[in-house]
């Protein structure tokens, strides 16, 4: 593991209000600079050098560890603001950026999920995690999916928020809430058909495009996809996404068969969780995952879309503390 010195600036909002300052975070330099320098941690070896953030828990040093794993064009702020400190006052908290995210490197390949599965791995080794809970956000959740497959004796849980699954995208054209969406797309002459098995996916990336241009008036349509885009750095996520898509094989690999058959899920081990927005594209999947896991729990949010984790954090922490009550 390698550590790099980094000056973060202004954006330093990253002081959770539940944690104290995180590892790695300098005051005494912060002192004399009125800006906050960062030892910022990475786990680096032969595949692929990834960054990561760890919370200690408050109450307990030795209390179990939960790693997250957030999606695509996102990176580990997704869950830090928010959830995380909630789930640091009684577990230790892992947030690592995937691979081509945040400021993990960005290799021209290996972004299938099943590949993606074994940097979680490296990343639990060089830490010295043995078994830990994993709780994952959309694409995310795939790498989670296949983790939890490839190492069943490192996973205590596994949470799934929102995952969409390939055996599942053939039934983009059922999605309830496609229509209304649909027409808004249209209106705002957006080419983009919901029925696309990879709407989300070209939606995303729609959304970053008009972050980077500018375009209000078409921001409405893809709001409730701009989330990983917003904020102040915003466009410079945006401008990481489109990066990575234009330099890498990401976008082909993301684009093909995940891997997940059913007869794969109907193997799973591990304790699942399986929390869905009831207006999200991917709500197909996660009736799959309950129909096909064998410990598995669904819960469905209601009236929420694909990025309720974020916009609804609460939800799914007493999701999953419910769900964590009944493994015991």
């Amino acid at each position: 593991m390698k550590y790099r010195w980094i000056q973060v600036g202004s954006a330093v909002i990253l002081k959770p209000p539940a944690i104290q300052i995180p590892m790695g975070a300098r005051p005494e330099v912060a002192r004399k600079s009125r800006k906050w320098s960062w030892y910022v941690p990475f786990m680096d070896n032969e595949e692929c050098s990834l960054h990561y953030v760890q919370l200690p828990c408050e109450n307990d040093p030795q209390a179990e560890h939960i790693v997250m794993v957030h999606g695509l064009a996102a990176n580990l702020a997704f869950w830090y603001f928010q959830l995380a400190p909630e789930l640091a006052r009684d577990y230790n908290v892992t947030l690592y950026d995937l691979r081509g995210h945040g400021r993990s490197k960005r290799p021209e390949l290996g972004y299938a999920p099943s590949v993606m599965a074994g940097d979680l791995r490296n990343l639990l080794d060089a830490l010295g995690m043995d078994r830990v809970h994993v709780i994952a956000h959309s694409f995310g959740g795939q790498v989670a999916l296949h983790f939890a497959r490839q190492f069943p004796e490192r996973v205590r849980t596994l949470t799934i928020a929102d995952t969409h699954l390939s055996s599942e995208r053939q039934n983009a054209a059922r999605w309830e809430n496609g229509e209304k969406l649909q027409l808004l797309l249209d209106q705002r002459g957006l080419e983009l058909d919901t029925a696309d098995p990879f709407f989300g996916y070209r939606m995303l990336t729609e959304a970053a495009r008009i972050q980077l241009a500018g375009e209000d008036e078409r921001t409405e349509a893809v709001s409730d996809w701009g989330q990983p885009f917003q904020g102040k750095a915003g466009k410079r996520s945006a401008r990481q996404w489109l990066q990575l898509l234009e330099s890498t094989t990401a976008g082909r690999e993301i684009m093909e068969d995940d891997g997940l058959s059913d007869s794969l899920l109907a193997e799973l081990q591990a304790p699942t969780l399986a929390v869905y927005g009831e207006n999200s594209h991917a709500l197909g999947s996660g009736k799959r995952l309950a129909r096909l896991v064998p410990r598995v729990e669904f819960v469905v949010v209601p009236q929420a879309g694909h990025f309720f984790p974020a916009s609804r954090p609460k939800v799914l922490y007493n999701a999953w503390s419910d769900f964590l009550r009944g493994t015991r």
